[in-house]
């Protein structure tokens, strides 16, 4: 008993004696004293329980009075006294001895489970009463499943591999559980995680009254010792393997005491004996000669001092030095004899014993005979160097003669003198220190040479050219064995390439006097062609009679084949005096072949021969060409088609045929005919300039011959070539391929294609309905094909389409005869209709169009771009308003009173020039100066809002009259138009080096000059032609300058939802192109930032945003060492698309409302 502190108040006899006490030694002393050290934490845990709860039970260790530490078990109750201290009355038993065989029985359990952990040994027993299965922890463990698995016979089961494993233990189970068979079996399972392991179950039995009532037993994984015993057997079989591959070469392997014990397939090959014959029965002394091995006996004899004979003449040598290579003489089993090389070494066991020897030997009969073969050559060699017609020497790597040519000999008049073996400094004793460095350079590998020295020998009267060459020779194991030196007096070529120099100069002069000409010439010839063109065109646009419109069609035809035979002439001149370059660009191939077509289809449809344009679906967008050059190689052979074409159809194809490298495509341009063929003799005579097939087809067709050679020439330079296919009456295809850089960012794409599912096209034309159904392929749409009028007509009765795409030009009835028949019939005006037709149908389709409600016509041939709108309008369901469109007369650039200045010293120039102004700019003021001078007098009085500027003029040229005028206050803006007779790169160029703003070439096009006049005024002439406001919240038209929306409007025909659409494509553009185009200007990457502005200025210009378009532009066209201004005009640009921005979400919101 003690007290609520754990002072011991009293304590029985029986007690105190268990502890070697007296009651009376132990009355008064804390019941924590009596316990192990440590254990105040433990104590105090107890007081606290038997307060709480008023009693206390458990185990509690307590020291002997001798110190031995015993156990208690015991239960203590708190008595509670009234007006008393509390006390605590205890029971206890001692328990030392059971407790500590419970301590040693656990701790025996955990070894014990620590051993099957390290050994990977589980338990397992299943009993068959209840199905009950039980696995032990490490049997989980092999098994990779968690604690809460409970297993069974199948699930047991189901752990091994098909096959072999699951089939054998099926079958041991079965024998187990049917016979009492036990078994001890090694398999492979597949755990629960996947992982293939090699286990060993050996599995018991227990019968009560003959039947099996429990199995159980043992389940260790040995997939560490199962894939040692496989490495092992693939070892021994890859060795095997090894041994038997070795058909060319005998393995002899013997014990120590020098029995055969390996004897592989070379081995029988080489020697005629079967393994069987000599394994473990001879010793290798059985192949030998035996007077070879007496001979190599006595030599190892006096060698090592000691006795040597029989097999151990074979080995001695190499269990000293490891291994012993020698040449001997193999004696075959028919008695025959061969050469051979042996290699003996020592096997030795794991602990250095000498467990026998291999042999390895080669059949040397081939190399001997090709050292004899060697030997001959060396002789042959010996003899060409000695009668080379070179000067030749070989020298030694301490520079002394081996061999020397009898040249040598004979230039270096060394014939009274024996030079081999000598050094070379020896012989020539004046040697300088420059050739003896260059003779060290030559021994460490390299190769000095010289093509042209000149030097003057002692005595001559004039100086020698030699040609030299020292290099070094290598040995068999690639070491260098000395240098070689070849001399050749080459005095008489120099004297011929000096005449040759002076006659290529003289002839360079020559050719540059021609070309002054032709360039003075071309000027003279064009100017009046100019206006030839020109002023007849304008004569064509008037009031005429039918007479005089032939007449004129006449001058104005003949006049522009004058100007491309002229045109083709300097060309051609150009290149032959390699003065032409290619000027590569990214550029749109779509767009350059579209321009290439448009050029020739009226020239080929007028014909009435079919127009085809194929490109395939794979084709890259843009790629960088000189696409000027390749627009001229397919025009030429397209106008080359047309010329000799009058039935059938021309096809321009364009195909990708395979990747040249990253970001690389080789491209095929192909232009098929059905025209009148070309012989196979004459293939070739027709890439000849100024050849054509025979005299015939000249008289007959016209043309200069120089079409097909400027077009090769150009292709060369582009590093391709014109090939040719041809049957006469058949036909022809002139294809080239062009390997380019490209850029696959922007494919096509459809608005809203979903609309737009099955398409119905009506073509008579097998090839086009290809064409256009694969265009259409490329989106997912699907079509339907009609090869006439009547069978389109008969699916559109069976059939819905989205829409339908009809040729005009069909046999029988045609495709306005259909339309008809389809709006009649069929359709009042639902289905939207394509229309295709050649440019000479204009009068017809146009009314056509009108009366029938057709959607959308276009001219042949069709191109991609062309499919795309037409699905976008369809999805866009703006059927309707495009009904109501009207063909409508050109309209002026601008109506704006603009000060106009036009330099030309030409009088019909200037008249041309003026007439084309007026009809675009009709409310412009002109003002004209007849050279360069008159137009800067006139600038320094009164600063134009536009100039046309000739290049070519006396007093002041083009050029240097703009760099002039951009000193002027107020000019660095000023639109200024060159024009000029000419249209090489080198023009441009300079141009643009001068200060110009944009280059048109003479004769000047209308269209041509309508579209650089649209550009070069977007920033200057929008505000006069603004139209009225569009009522769109803050966007008024006092703000045209940033976002022109009434052009924009009038562009998509009042289609104010169309606009809304294009205007939230327009910003995310900007947004996304200006945040490339300022990573470009913080890296300082200027050549980058330029082709990303150029690309802005193109969104711009189509959206209507005159600042942001003119900014990109001079941004584009900054100096490439001025990044200071680069980035002075980007903050502006900064500025004035965030302004353009802020005024088109206006436009959005309001068009929301």
């Amino acid at each position: 008993m003690h007290d609520s502190k754990g002072v011991l108040l009293s304590v029985n006899p029986s007690g105190a004696e268990s502890l070697g006490y007296e009651p009376s030694q132990l009355e008064g002393k804390l019941l924590v004293d009596l316990m192990p050290k440590g254990s105040g934490p433990a104590f105090e845990d107890y007081l606290q329980r038997v307060h709480q709860n008023r009693y206390a039970e458990g185990v509690m260790p307590i020291l002997h009075k001798n110190g031995r530490q015993m156990v208690w078990r015991y239960r203590n109750n708190l008595i509670r006294q009234q007006g008393q201290e509390d006390v605590v009355i205890g029971n206890a038993v001692d328990i030392t001895d059971s407790h500590r065989m419970a301590v040693q029985m656990e701790r025996l359990q955990e070894l014990l489970a620590e051993t099957n952990k390290t050994a990977r040994v589980g338990g397992w027993e299943v009993h068959l009463k209840n199905n009950r299965v039980f696995w032990t922890e490490v049997t989980r463990e092999i098994h990779e499943v968690g604690p809460d698995f409970a297993p069974d016979i199948e699930k047991g089961l189901s752990f091994y591999k098909e096959g072999y494993s699951k089939e054998l233990i099926q079958a041991c189970v079965h024998d187990a559980i049917t016979e009492g068979k036990g078994y001890d079996v090694e398999l492979e399972l597949i755990t629960a995680k996947g992982n293939h392991l090699w286990v060993r179950s050996i599995g018991k039995t227990e019968f009560v009254n003959g039947k099996c009532v429990r199995l159980f037993g043992t389940f260790q994984d040995i997939n560490e010792r199962k894939k040692r015993e496989m490495e092992i057997s693939r070892s021994r079989k890859l060795l095997q393997d090894v041994l038997d591959s070795a058909s060319k070469i005998s393995i002899i392997a013997t014990d120590p005491q020098g029995t055969i014990t390996i004897f592989n397939k070379g081995a029988e090959n080489m020697l005629g004996y079967k393994a069987e014959e000599l394994v473990g029965i001879h010793s290798p002394e059985l192949v030998h000669l035996g007077n070879e091995l007496e001979h190599r006996a006595v030599q190892l004899s006096g060698e090592y001092n000691i006795p040597i004979s029989g097999f151990r003449t074979f080995v001695h040598h190499a269990e000293r030095h490891g291994s012993d290579v020698r040449d001997w003489t193999y004696k075959r089993k028919d008695g025959s004899l061969i050469p051979v090389n042996l290699t003996v070494t020592v096997i030795r066991s794991e602990d250095g014993e000498i467990a026998g020897y291999l042999g390895i030997a080669t059949d040397m009969t081939e190399i001997q005979t090709t050292q004899n073969e060697l030997l001959l050559e060396k002789a042959r060699l010996s003899a060409f160097v000695t009668h080379a017609p070179a000067a030749v020497a070989m020298f030694d790597t301490n520079i002394c003669y081996l061999a020397t040519s009898q040249k040598w000999i004979e230039d270096y008049r060394l014939e009274n003198q024996q030079v081999m073996g000598r050094s070379h400094y020896e012989v020539f004793p004046n040697i300088s220190e420059q050739w003896r460095a260059i003779h060290q350079r030559c021994l460490k590998g390299e190769i000095v040479k010289s093509h042209e020295e000149c030097w003057r020998p002692p005595g001559w009267d004039h100086d020698q050219y030699l040609s030299w060459e020292v290099r070094p020779w290598f040995l068999h194991d690639n070491q260098i064995g000395g240098i070689m030196m070849f001399t050749s007096d080459v005095t008489s070529d120099v004297a011929q390439r000096q005449e040759l120099n002076a006659a290529k100069l003289a002839a360079e002069q020559a050719s540059v006097a021609k070309s002054e000409f032709l360039a003075s010439m071309s000027h003279e010839i064009r100017t009046p062609l100019n206006g030839i063109i020109g002023f007849t065109d304008l004569l064509l646009k008037t009031e005429i009679s039918a007479l005089q419109s032939q007449y004129l069609n006449i001058v104005n035809q003949s006049a522009a084949a004058l100007m491309a035979v002229i045109n083709d002439i300097l060309d051609f001149s150009k290149i032959e005096a390699g003065k032409l370059e290619l000027d590569i660009a990214r550029c749109d191939l779509i767009e350059v072949v579209s321009q290439a077509t448009d050029i020739v289809s009226y020239s080929i449809q007028k014909k009435g021969v079919e127009f085809l344009l194929n490109l395939a679906p794979s084709l890259p967008r843009f790629a960088w060409v000189d696409e000027i050059r390749l627009k001229q190689v397919l025009l030429n052979l397209l106008s080359n088609a047309a010329k000799f074409t009058d039935r059938g159809e021309i096809e321009l194809s364009v195909t990708p045929v395979g990747l040249a490298g990253p970001m690389h495509q080789a491209i095929r341009f192909s232009v098929r005919d059905t025209g009148i063929g070309i012989r196979a003799d004459r293939m070739e005579k027709i890439f000849s300039a100024f050849a054509q097939e025979d005299g015939s087809v000249a008289k007959k067709y016209g043309g200069t011959g120089l079409g097909l050679t400027i077009s090769n020439r150009l292709l060369g330079m582009m590093g391709s070539r014109l090939q040719l296919s041809s049957q006469v009456g058949q036909g022809s295809t002139f294809s080239f391929d062009i390997e380019v850089k490209i850029d696959d960012s922007h494919p096509f794409a459809f608005e809203k294609v979903e609309e737009v599912r099955h398409v119905l096209i009506v073509d008579d034309n097998e090839h086009n309905r290809m064409i256009l159904a694969s265009i259409f392929d490329l989106f997912h749409i699907s079509t339907d094909s009609a090869p006439s009028g009547e069978e389109g007509l008969e699916l559109l009765r069976t059939r819905n389409y989205d829409a339908a795409v009809v040729d005009f030009h069909m046999p029988e009835m045609d495709g306005i005869e259909m339309i008809e028949q389809v709006r009649e019939q069929l359709d009042p005006g639902k289905l939207p209709i394509l229309l295709l037709h050649s440019s000479a149908d204009d009068v017809l389709v146009n009314e056509a169009v009108n009366r029938l409600s057709i959607m959308e016509h276009l001219s042949k041939p069709v191109k991609i771009d062309d499919i795309v709108g037409f699905v976008n309008r369809v999805s866009r369901k703006t059927i309707a308003s495009v009904f109501e469109q009207k063909t409508k007369l050109p309209t002026p650039v601008s109506g704006a009173k603009l000060q106009v200045l036009i330099a030309d010293d030409n009088d019909a120039n200037l008249f041309l020039t003026n007439i084309l102004v007026k009809r675009l700019l009709p409310n412009s003021i002109i003002s004209q100066a007849r050279d360069g001078a008159q137009a800067l007098g006139i600038c320094t009085t009164s600063m134009p809002d536009l100039i046309l500027m000739d290049i070519q003029m006396p007093e002041m040229d083009g050029y240097e009259a703009t760099r002039q005028i951009r000193k002027l206050a107020g000019a660095g803006q000023l639109p200024i138009i060159a024009l000029s007779a000419g249209s090489f790169i080198e023009d441009r160029e300079k141009s643009v080096l001068a200060g110009m703003s944009a280059y048109l070439t003479k004769p000047i096009n209308e269209q041509a000059l309508r579209q650089v006049l649209s550009e070069q005024l977007n920033g200057t002439a929008a505000a006069a032609v603004s139209s009225p406001a569009y009522q769109s919240g803050n966007v008024t038209a006092e703000q045209p300058a940033d976002f022109d929306l009434d052009r924009l409007t009038e562009i998509f025909l009042g289609d104010k939802d169309f606009v809304q659409e294009y205007l939230i494509v327009t910003r995310t553009s900007l947004l996304t192109t200006m945040k490339e185009l300022e990573e470009h200007v913080r890296a300082r990457n200027l050549p980058s930032g330029k082709f990303v502005a150029h690309k802005l200025k193109g969104i711009a210009g189509y959206a209507c945003l005159p600042n942001v378009n003119r900014l990109s532009a001079e941004l584009e066209h900054v100096q490439q060492d001025d990044p200071q201004v680069f980035t002075s005009i980007f903050e502006n640009l900064q500025a004035a698309v965030v302004k353009a921005i802020i005024l088109i979400e206006g436009v959005i919101a309001q068009a929301d409302k």
